[in-house]
């Protein structure tokens, strides 16, 4: 008979204690029962730590819309005590203080002449952090969507405007018996280039239909290097020739026509062919240079430079994007598909290589790509590496392919140093404290140096190599300071530096310490 009494009890207890949603069991505003998931979402490890608190001490002083907590949630209390079933949003507090939002709904119960309120709490952060992936993924998807549209615009007038071209004269040379041989052949001309037009547009397309379905095909065999930039060079030269203020360059570093390595020929050729058109399309005067340097045993460097209109800066990481031109009104009625960098890129990716460029706007603009490279009936015969006895200058280093962090406050300091370092073509980053630089550091994996000051505002340089140590041992940092650190008795900076400089900074120790450093990489 007992049992029968307390089986319902029984029930209750267990569907509480397995409930897929926090509990509490509230009496006046006191937790006096809770489930496991009650204690577990505020990060107690048992019922004992929670039983007993009021529910204020779990909850901030202020809610999210500036009201007082304890004001608030006493007018939800009321509500419940008046048999409404209240449900609202609601900011708690863990055990470690972090506060996380939750959902939480209020419902009274009697019990033994007694009111409690049953709260039932779900933790809505991750619901909320869907919802703002969701939003974004929505806006990504407006804005490709957009941006295709406006691609397709591009693409219908690319395509119309050679199509115009060909059927109209075309016409006019059927229709017009008495033309001049010298005008039959400007308009047979015409013909010829939109025709050429057309159908590099196409080939355009259908590389991007391969590339996306995974079907573009790379056959690596002899590719002799330097009879296609020869190639290349003698096609471009007719354009340029037809620019009485542009020059065009070749830059070979292998002196040897029959000089080749195992790579596909047909698509070496046809992303240089895209940088050097873009360089000379965007160049009206000065110069386009193209070539090819030995970086190492194992890889070639393709670069295509120009002085021409350049690229603003807010452009340059989306310069390979397909869908994106940097502008939709180009300088001088200058128009393209947009998608030769974009081409150029993946192929560059599909060869085993990388593509990166620098860019000055109303300066000019430098692309390069390396390429992994087995060398066919040639040694590499690599520039000898400078003896360290010897001072280096600027002008003996080429670090095109490096990237240097800057940490330095004083203005001055930095933009000496960016001059300075500009001439050896590294790429030059800035933080203006230890903490930005720790900052650039876990966002930018490009980095290959930090110059790191030592006296600096927020976090000092002391602070952040210890930071900078645990997040990348093997990173070469260079410590400059006014102070000299092998004097200073404040920390032992051979542990945590891997060299200095003391200001005033002099060039030659400057770019020798950090050739030193390259040469570890």
């Amino acid at each position: 008979m007992e049992r029968k009494n307390n089986y319902p009890m029984e029930i209750f207890r267990s569907v509480f204690e397995n409930s897929v949603e926090a509990k509490w069991i509230i009496k006046n505003d006191r937790i006096i029962f809770c489930n496991k998931l009650g204690y577990e979402l505020f990060d107690f490890s048992s019922e004992e730590e929670i039983i007993g608190k009021s529910v204020w001490d779990l909850s901030p002083e202020m809610q999210a819309n500036g009201i007082n907590s304890k004001s608030k949630g006493l007018r939800y209390l009321v509500k419940a005590a008046n048999y409404e079933k209240p449900r609202f949003e609601w900011l708690h507090r863990k055990a470690d203080g972090k506060i996380f939002e939750s959902d939480v709904v209020l419902s009274r119960f009697d019990f033994e002449d007694g009111i409690f309120v049953l709260a039932t709490l779900r933790d809505i952060g991750e619901k909320r952090n869907m919802q703002v992936e969701l939003i974004k993924a929505k806006e990504k998807a407006e804005k490709n969507a957009q941006l295709k549209t406006q691609f397709l615009a591009n693409m219908s007038h690319d395509i119309r405007n050679p199509l115009n071209a060909i059927l109209g004269f075309s016409k006019i040379l059927a229709d017009e018996a008495d033309l001049t041989i010298s005008d039959r052949n400007k308009y047979g001309g015409l013909i010829e280039s939109n025709g050429n037009k057309l159908l590099n547009l196409i080939s355009d397309i259908i590389d991007v239909s391969l590339i996306e379905a995974n079907q573009m095909h790379i056959e690596n065999k002899r590719c002799e290097v330097n009879s296609i930039l020869e190639e290349l060079y003698l096609s471009f030269q007719k354009k340029v020739d037809q620019r009485v203020n542009l020059r065009l360059k070749l830059n070979i570093a292998v002196d040897d026509p029959n000089f080749a390595i195992f790579s596909d020929p047909m698509r070496l050729r046809q992303i240089l062919s895209n940088l050097i058109e873009n360089a000379i399309k965007y160049t009206k005067q000065g110069f386009v240079e193209f070539g090819y340097e030995l970086v190492d045993d194992k890889s070639i460097q393709f670069f295509v430079k120009d002085s021409g209109i350049g690229i603003a800066p807010e452009h340059v990481e989306d310069i390979f994007k397909r869908f994106t031109r940097e502008s939709t009104e180009e300088p001088d009625g200058i128009r393209g598909t947009g998608l030769g960098l974009d081409i150029s890129k993946r192929l560059v990716n599909l060869l085993g290589g990388k593509i990166w460029v620098f860019s000055t706007l109303n300066i000019g603009s430098e692309f390069y790509f390396n390429l992994p490279a087995v060398f066919l009936d040639y040694k590499p015969k690599l520039k000898k590496t400078i003896s360290q006895n010897k001072p280096l200058t600027t002008h003996d280093v080429d670090w095109s392919d490096k990237h240097i962090l800057i940490a330095e406050d004083d203005i001055i300091n930095y933009e000496l140093l960016r001059i300075i370092l500009g001439k050896t073509k590294v790429k030059v980053s800035q933080a203006v404290n230890g903490r930005e630089a720790l900052n650039a550091l876990e966002k930018d994996a490009s980095i290959d140096l930090l110059l790191l000051d030592i006296q600096m505002p927020v976090m000092n340089g002391y602070e952040a190599i210890q930071e900078i140590r645990k997040l990348k041992p093997s990173l070469p940092v260079i410590a400059q300071t006014a102070v000299n650190l092998e004097n200073t008795e404040r920390v032992n900076y051979d542990e945590l530096f891997d060299d200095c400089l003391s200001k005033p900074i002099d060039v030659k120790t400057l770019i020798q310490k950090i050739q030193k450093q390259f040469s570890k990489l």
